[in-house]
């Protein structure tokens, strides 16, 4: 028996932001470093990939907005159950990301941050909806949270204007890796890769495809089949979050093993990602059923798991890192 080496990619972040817990994170066991490019700005990167880069030489992953809708609204508002509001997709107070208006009906739901607060299209007018909550989570509704129309193929741009900036910074920095979220069928992987060889045809970084829906999983043997034939390096990242709202949640745990199973029949790397650690953003010790969960993954054969939250917008991002690699030792024997 001997010990499997996993990855351990840890999300940058505002509380990342001091040397000293970057110095801590990587001591603790961090092997790669992760930038959520949904948030903040390229200056921003660039400052905490310096600060990093003084510290260690580890792999940087930077993660693209790519199709994934987000709501942007002017501050935080008070939501309850059976509140009404308008939404555009414009410069509205409230509005979203992208355009996806056409695609939606009424009667269509609409969730939001990871499928926490609830709403049901009930009126389209004039490329405005009206949506009302039908379940309102924590009561808090803000900008930036994550957008899924379950069971809907949203026509929306593969990339984004600030994706193809921040694939020119990739390029400078020679970052390691490229994430792409919601990747559903192997044009999506074959864009980027394009798009990449466009802009420097020598930069050639691991991409990372995130699957996230049904489309996603339905496809993801083609989708490695596809990266083999021209020569990609991919990973592959079960993106946890998305896909509990995407699929019936009862179903994840059996689709991580699936995917992980099919990742090592083609050699692919596999990363489990989302709500790993989550309890540990406001606590400096783990869920029981967190530990349970991240050493399933470890047994299931994951190569490597991602912690979001837990680091980047966290009372303590050291001591989920310690805790991730811990579970992980623990765990990773063959």
């Amino acid at each position: 028996m001997q010990d499997r080496k996993l990855g351990l990619i840890c999300t940058l972040g505002t509380t990342t932001d001091p040397k000293d817990v970057l110095e801590e994170m990587y001591a603790c066991g961090m092997t790669c470093a992760r930038i959520n490019t949904a948030y903040a700005s390229i200056d921003d990167y660039k400052r905490r990939i310096d600060i990093l880069r003084s510290i260690s030489d580890i792999p940087v992953m930077l993660d693209l907005k790519g199709p994934q809708i987000r709501v942007m609204c002017d501050g935080l508002y008070t939501i309850k159950n059976g509140d009404e509001f308008k939404a555009g997709f414009y410069n509205e107070p409230v509005h979203f990301s992208q355009d996806f208006y056409d695609d939606i009906s009424n009667g269509d739901a609409i969730l939001f941050e990871n499928g926490t607060i609830e709403t049901v299209i009930k009126d389209r007018c004039d490329s405005e909806i009206l949506l009302e909550i039908k379940d309102a989570g924590e009561g808090v509704f803000k900008s930036h949270m994550g957008v899924n129309v379950p069971g809907k193929h949203l026509d929306v741009p593969k990339l984004t204007s600030k994706d193809l900036e921040v694939l020119d910074f990739a390029i400078d920095i020679n970052a390691e890796y490229i994430a792409l979220s919601f990747v559903r069928d192997p044009s999506d992987l074959i864009h980027l890769h394009s798009v990449i060889k466009e802009k420097n045809q020598y930069y050639s970084p691991g991409i990372c495809v995130k699957i996230e829906d049904r489309l996603g999983i339905g496809n993801l043997e083609e989708i490695i089949k596809t990266a083999k034939e021209n020569e990609i390096e991919l990973s592959v990242m079960i993106a946890r979050g998305d896909m509990h709202v995407e699929v019936p949640y009862e179903k994840v745990p059996m689709i991580q093993k699936a995917i992980i199973r099919m990742c090592k029949k083609y050699d692919v790397t596999a990363i489990t990602a989302t709500g790993l650690l989550d309890s540990m953003k406001k606590n400096k010790k783990p869920a029981r059923s967190e530990v349970a969960d991240l050493a399933n993954a470890v047994l299931d054969g994951t190569d490597g798991v991602m912690l979001s939250g837990e680091c980047s917008n966290s009372k303590y991002p050291v001591e989920a890192v310690r805790t991730a690699k811990r579970i992980i030792d623990e765990y990773s024997i063959e």
